[in-house]
């Protein structure tokens, strides 16, 4: 219950200052933007053995070995798109023995008043990134912490309301092609619908934790599917060309649950909770604008005596330039035919 309380106190002071009216400005159809950055994608899981979360809580985290990103987006109008290709591991982890072959699309569409995303991610090849935190763990790389087996498919759609649109924008913090004029904030609310399975050839918990998660011992793999209602806030600081915001949002699922263990299945469906936050930092001068984007979304899955913490990671370091007077007469037709459908912007 603690948990939910120091949620509650971050969402008060996250929507509190929303008094200020602030100028939302959309560059519309008569204005391509260009961008180019960096993004890095995850999708981790922690099982942990307590679900009171105390001191004593024993967690093995289950993690990916992927690289970033490099790419481009566009944004004209309504319309927008991306393409990107993987860079190099980094040198700390081109040292892990299994390497993850990943599909990860996430398409967000910041609309005023309305936001969208839809998203498919497949991982297979994860490793078990803290084994010294339990006696006779061994290291990184020992056969028994190496799960090139393990495959994690996870997709879904939300939408986000934004309920002051004229005050808040989410695209002007998270997105290429709005700007915003004077600090403020809006209530958020929000509705996501996600599948999200784990398979693995062979028991994911380790020999030496076996006692530590005796009541899942021989867990090769579970299915989970959420309807998840959520609400919060989100808030920009704007002075001159500089843009600091972030957003909150705290939900509860219905979580329909599948789980494979070595020598039965069992299925329940449960009540649960999934958050999401996001922080931005960047320069915005109308023209040019570079900018620095997290956002994570967790979600916990009760598991016999433990729970499952997914947790979905987006980085992105991105330079826009912002042709202006532009004139694209198919992608505007498309735009403008969106606008009439309720004026969604991509991303």
């Amino acid at each position: 219950m603690g948990n939910w309380k120091c949620k509650l106190v971050i969402l008060l002071l996250f929507v509190l200052p929303l008094s200020s009216g602030a100028a939302v400005k959309d560059f519309g159809d008569e204005t391509f933007s260009l961008g180019f950055g960096l993004s890095t994608y995850s999708l981790s899981s922690t099982l942990s053995n307590d679900t009171d979360a105390d001191s004593s809580t024993e967690s093995l985290i289950y993690s990916p070995n992927n690289q970033g990103n490099l790419g481009f987006t566009f944004q004209y109008g309504n319309v927008g798109a991306s393409l990107s290709w993987a860079g190099k591991l980094s040198s700390e982890n081109q040292e892990v023995d299994v390497k993850t072959r990943f599909q990860d699309y996430q398409f967000r569409f910041l609309g005023p008043q309305i936001s969208y995303k839809v998203f498919f991610q497949r991982y297979k090849g994860y490793y078990i990134s803290n084994p010294e935190d339990f006696p006779g763990g061994g290291m990184q790389n020992d056969p028994e912490n190496l799960l090139p087996g393990l495959e994690k498919l996870h997709y879904g759609v939300g939408a986000i309301y934004n309920f002051s649109p004229e005050r808040y924008s989410l695209d002007a913090g998270f997105g290429i092609h709005s700007f915003q004029t004077e600090s403020g904030g809006a209530f958020l609310v929000a509705l996501d619908l996600d599948h999200h399975e784990f398979n693995s050839d062979e028991s994911m918990i380790p020999s030496y934790a076996s006692s530590n998660f005796a009541s899942i011992d021989g867990w090769k793999g579970s299915v989970f599917t959420s309807l998840t209602v959520s609400g919060g806030g989100g808030y920009n600081y704007c002075s001159g060309n500089l843009i600091i915001g972030g957003l909150l949002l705290v939900g509860a699922a219905i979580q329909k649950q599948k789980h494979r263990f070595d020598d039965l299945d069992s299925t329940k469906v449960v009540v649960t909770n999934r958050n999401m936050a996001g922080i931005n930092i960047g320069y915005d001068d109308q023209v040019h604008k570079l900018f620095l984007a997290l956002m994570l979304e967790t979600s916990t899955s009760p598991i016999e005596e433990g729970e499952v913490d997914t947790q979905m990671t987006t980085a992105n370091l991105t330079y826009v330039y912002r042709f202006q007077d532009v004139d694209i007469p198919v992608l505007k037709k498309v735009s403008r035919w969106l606008d009439s459908r309720g004026g969604a912007k991509g991303e």
